[in-house]
């Protein structure tokens, strides 16, 4: 059985014939343009020709510019560099996520992690081999298209701001015959003279959530008192291929007391007896910060405010 896709509205470009069935949305624009490796790095010019010849593209909102084809690197850039892949290796060690660096100039990862509960083993050999193997056909698609829109709209950022970015969503990842939904996030590690993306700083985690896609991009940002929070949060809607601006989420005390608490363990009876509420009122506050957060259970709102630093 395909895995469900992410609960979307009513789709405003995609054919009348498969606006009911978004995995036969997927497979017709997989057809469209998913054939090889290179598929994910992007030329300069791509022409409109080329975009309206697929049908199910969605409209450009301009040249995506360089994209993520990355020139002018010289050995010199690497040697610069291997402090910080030192850096990564070292807090590899530390994580059970798996770590890589992508590098858009070789077009390759520069390193991976071994972490065999997540990924496979040979990863820094196997490359984006890996999207082509162990993702379902169906998803593939759409980690396209996410390429695609994310390098896009990276393009449009300050490069004095670019580094405090980071990208994430989530997709199927089929290994040893099992499929787990995987969390995906990259930051930039190092950028070219030209300020466009050479070097990303990628990680695999098992995500709680039901439904794949999820696409949010933000800037993180460390306050005075050493607290990580965000800023400029915006969502990618994989139905009609545009960005939106997503409004701060603002936890109350009570909301953020029974993430806590359940993320300890607590059960909603113990966490309303050290709350001196009553059980009705907690669960009561427990589905409104469902609503707030748009997911459908504990986890995935403890995943939520984890990934979008809420907390």
């Amino acid at each position: 059985m395909l895995p469900q896709y992410e609960k979307l509205p009513e789709r405003v470009v995609a054919a009348k014939a498969i606006k009911n069935d978004p995995n036969a949305f997927l497979l017709q624009r997989l057809t469209a343009y998913m054939t090889q490796i290179d598929d994910f790095f992007i030329d300069k010019n791509r022409t409109e020709n080329e975009r309206r010849a697929n049908l199910f593209a969605f409209p450009s909102r301009g040249e995506v510019g360089e994209a993520n084809r990355v020139d002018g690197i010289t050995e010199a850039d690497y040697e610069r560099v291997q402090p910080k892949i030192k850096a990564v290796a070292a807090a590899a060690r530390t994580t059970t996520n798996s770590i890589y660096i992508i590098d858009y100039h070789k077009r390759n990862f520069l390193y991976a992690s071994e972490n065999p509960m997540l990924a496979p083993i040979g990863l820094k050999d196997m490359g984006y081999a890996l999207y082509l193997n162990y993702v379902p056909k169906e998803e593939q698609a759409m980690l396209l298209e996410i390429n695609r829109a994310g390098f896009e709209e990276f393009s449009r950022i300050d490069v004095s701001e670019k580094m405090d970015f980071v990208i994430s969503y989530d997709f199927h990842f089929i290994q040893n015959g099992r499929s787990r939904m995987v969390n995906h996030r990259l930051t930039p590690l190092a950028l070219n003279s030209m300020g466009q993306l050479w070097l990303a700083l990628a990680s695999f985690s098992l995500s709680p959530r039901k439904h794949f896609g999820n696409v949010r991009m933000w800037r993180a940002t460390e306050h005075g008192n050493g607290i990580v929070g965000n800023r400029d949060v915006r969502e990618y809607s994989l139905v009609n291929g545009k960005w939106h601006t997503c409004a701060p989420i603002s936890l109350s005390d009570t909301e953020q007391a029974l993430l806590m608490m359940s993320a300890q363990g607590y059960t909603t009876e113990e966490i309303a007896s050290r709350l001196f509420r009553s059980v009705d009122t907690m669960k009561y506050h427990r589905k409104k910060l469902f609503r707030k957060l748009g997911v459908e259970s504990i986890s995935e709102a403890l995943a939520t405010v984890m990934s979008s630093n809420v907390m």
